[in-house]
Parts: structure tokens; sequence; C-alpha cells
């Protein structure tokens, strides 16, 4: 059974995702796999070069992910391209990793609707959180002004639109106890559902 993950920047995608890991539940991150597919020898990184240039890598060979983020955020276009260059890559590659899994598996993609994604899964939680604590938290994360932050949340789709294709709303406006609380009710119930085990606690929960 493969559950999709998906949330606006700063709503708090990772926290979750590690709750899951913490639970014992398996988790594949879409932005994981860019990154082993863009890193040095990968396809992904032949592909950026043949699209972007050598305006987005490093002096050593490695991708500049924050150059990278500044050229396509501030510009539909080439976000467009450089979404249509790496998610033919990134797609397949998830959902082979999804494939090999048994029982439970929870896909963390930003742009599951976007892609076509969620249309691959058996449900969808979508992570939101209120506009300015998800400002704080990409100003404090990433080291980036209130601009800057606005710019990348202006390129994303709305709650408003994702919440369309939710099954699940996770609110996460709180502290971490009070979302490991929210994920470890709704891994149980989707696990009783599916006559699975229940998940148990970890001990940093218990």
């Amino acid at each position: 059974m493969k559950i999709g993950i998906t949330g606006g920047i700063g709503s708090g995608k990772s926290t979750v995702t590690s709750c899951l890991r913490k639970l014992g539940e398996t988790v594949i991150c879409a932005d994981e796999i860019a990154r082993n597919i863009t890193a040095p020898g990968g396809e992904g990184e032949d592909a950026l070069r043949r699209v972007f240039g050598e305006s987005c890598f490093k002096g050593d060979g490695t991708l500049d992910r924050a150059a990278l983020a500044s050229l396509v955020f501030s510009d539909r276009e080439k976000r467009e391209l450089l979404n249509k260059t790496l998610h033919p890559l990134i797609i397949p590659r998830v959902m082979k990793e999804a494939e090999k899994a048994p029982g439970l598996v929870f896909i963390d993609a930003a742009l599951l609707i976007q892609t076509g994604m969620h249309n691959m899964m058996d449900a969808v939680w979508l992570i939101t959180a209120k506009k300015q604590t998800r400002i704080k938290r990409v100003m404090r994360r990433d080291n980036i002004g209130r601009k800057s932050v606005l710019l990348r949340m202006s390129s994303q789709q709305s709650d408003g639109v994702l919440k369309k294709y939710a099954d699940e709303i996770i609110k996460n406006n709180g502290g971490v106890k009070e979302l490991e609380e929210k994920i470890y009710t709704l891994v149980n119930k989707i696990r009783r559902r599916a006559g699975l085990c229940i998940s148990q606690k970890s001990a940093a929960n218990k």
C-alpha cells in the first residue's frame, strides 16, 4: 500500500517522514533520489548539464543546488524545463523502490500532485501549516530572507488546490511531539484498515 506525502515548503514534510521512520515505517523520499541521480556521474547530472550548462555546477563538478534553486524559482519557464528534465528520471526510480518494499510504503514528494504521481498512490497525505509559521521555518532552515521564501512559496500550488487531492490533511502548527502523536494515530488507522500489524512507538515516543 502506497501513501503519498506532500505539502508546501516549510509545512514539515521532513519532520513527518522522520516520525514515520522512528515508527519503523518504510519511507521513500523523491528529493533524496533526485540528489542521487544528480550526483557526479549520475544520469541526472548529465541531463542538467545538457539543459543548463555549467552555470549550476560548482568548481568541483557537484551540483550547486542553491544556484539552481535561485535560477528556477524566479523563472517559470526554466522551472518547468527543470521538471521536464528530471521528473522522467526520478518518478520511475521512486516507483521501483516502492514496488520492492513490502507492506505499507510512504512516498515523500513535494510535487506529488503536479507530476501526477498521486494517481499511483493508494492515498495522499497533505501536510499544512500557517503561512507565517512556514516562512519562519524556511528562513531559519535555509538561512535566507523573507522575500526569498515568499518567492519559493509563490512557485508552488496553494493548499487550497492540494486539498482537493488529499485523503488526510495533517495540520502542523504545533511542536514535534504533537505531530508525532497525529502520525502515530494515522498510521495505525491505516494499518487496521489494511489488516496489517500495528506500529509500535519508538522508545523516544514512549
